[in-house]
């Protein structure tokens, strides 16, 4: 897989994110059948970084300029910075809270499906099987979560 790889993958954790949503929120804790959403966002933060690392690590100068990564390269080096393909950095803007526990939970479902489109995306693009096993078990957890926030919101 190529190191612009990387480049989608941290777009799990920016323009679209759900990471900062789940980390201000305490009204989720109410919900007994939801481990708390910020420290499953914060594993997959972790599983992204681990993946990025791995796809950056040993990279050579030509590799960078032959990748498209040189870009992201000049600003950020190989170091973890959330950021979509498109290059829009981590962003608080689309954390939305209003105080209302069924206007929130469907944000929160939005928002799965948000991450879900963009694990869809990347498994089209990705050609690496270890990359893509990855993908796709957070793939899994995603749909997971926007069940429980069904069953969370029916519940209310």
């Amino acid at each position: 897989m190529s190191p612009r790889a990387a480049t989608w993958t941290l777009s799990i954790h920016s323009k679209d994110n759900k990471s900062g949503l789940y980390l201000c929120r305490p009204d989720l804790l109410s919900f007994r059948h939801l481990p708390h959403p910020g420290t499953d966002e914060l594993g997959h933060m972790e599983i992204i970084a681990a993946i990025v690392y791995q796809l950056t690590r040993n990279l050579c100068i030509d590799e960078i300029k032959e990748s498209g990564f040189d870009s992201y390269f000049v600003d950020h080096t190989t170091g973890i910075y959330p950021v979509s393909a498109g290059g829009i950095p981590f962003s608080v803007s689309p954390i939305a809270s209003k105080g209302d526990i069924i206007t929130n939970l469907h944000e929160d479902m939005a928002a799965e499906q948000k991450a879900r489109t963009t694990y869809d995306n990347i498994l089209r693009l990705a050609d690496d099987p270890d990359v893509k096993d990855v993908i796709k078990f957070l793939r899994e957890r995603e749909l997971v979560h926007y069940q429980r926030f069904g069953e969370g919101k029916r519940g209310r």
